[in-house]
């Protein structure tokens, strides 16, 4: 079994007032619909890239893959988690994947598919890169947050290229990169290409941690 966590997530469940529990990759689908029915929510955190013959393409040279037993596992439980309408969180790795899972594609290099684009790496010697990002007026994210811009701490190089299904675009960057989505028909489906838990101190990042560790404990 592999387990994929860093300590900063844990955190910012538990600063918000939730129980974290990281959990390890299984294979078994009836253990994956047993974790569903006995967890409140699901955080889907950053990591490497996705294969992409997960929605149809080649994998690009460029690509930093994760594991492919991880990516079922997490493409597995999301799916589960949406048809009984729990609470999911998607960061970075986690925000790319809710979009695969939902038919949607990636831009597997930015600067290779999209020079125009600025670097959303994170520049040599720093665990991430500061960058402004502009929310959609009257998104839930937006609601959360309580502004229209914020900064946010990002290290990537790929994106969402064709969006999911159902998913609405609620964010992004000022060189037009999607940088979230939402689902409007579950009771809490948002996703963000930026690190929140970088940023454990700002007040935007504490009021999203602390939307969906709310959004657990409401009951159906």
């Amino acid at each position: 079994m592999h387990v994929f966590a860093a300590e900063r997530y844990l955190q910012g469940i538990e600063r918000a007032g939730g129980l974290p529990v990281v959990l390890p990759v299984f294979e078994n689908t009836k253990v994956v619909c047993a974790l569903s029915e006995r967890i409140d929510g699901l955080l889907l955190t950053g990591g490497p890239d996705i294969p992409a013959d997960y929605w149809g393409d080649e994998t690009h040279e460029k690509a930093d893959l994760a594991r492919r037993e991880r990516i079922d596992f997490e493409l597995a439980l999301f799916r589960h988690m949406l048809e009984e309408d729990k609470p999911v969180l998607g960061i970075c790795l986690g925000h790319q994947l809710m979009n695969v899972a939902l038919g949607g594609s990636l831009c597997q290099d930015i600067g290779t598919f999209l020079p125009d684009a600025n670097d959303h790496r994170r520049p040599p010697g720093s665990e991430w890169r500061l960058h402004p990002v502009h929310i959609k007026s009257g998104s839930r994210l937006q609601g959360i947050l309580g502004l229209d811009c914020v900064d946010v701490a990002t290290s990537h190089h790929q994106v969402v290229d064709r969006v999911g299904r159902g998913l609405i675009v609620t964010a992004q960057s000022e060189d037009g990169l999607i940088e979230a989505t939402e689902l409007s028909d579950r009771r809490f489906v948002i996703s963000v290409q930026w690190h929140p838990e970088l940023l454990l101190e700002d007040t935007s990042t504490n009021r999203l941690f602390s939307a969906f560790t709310e959004a657990t404990l409401l009951e159906l």
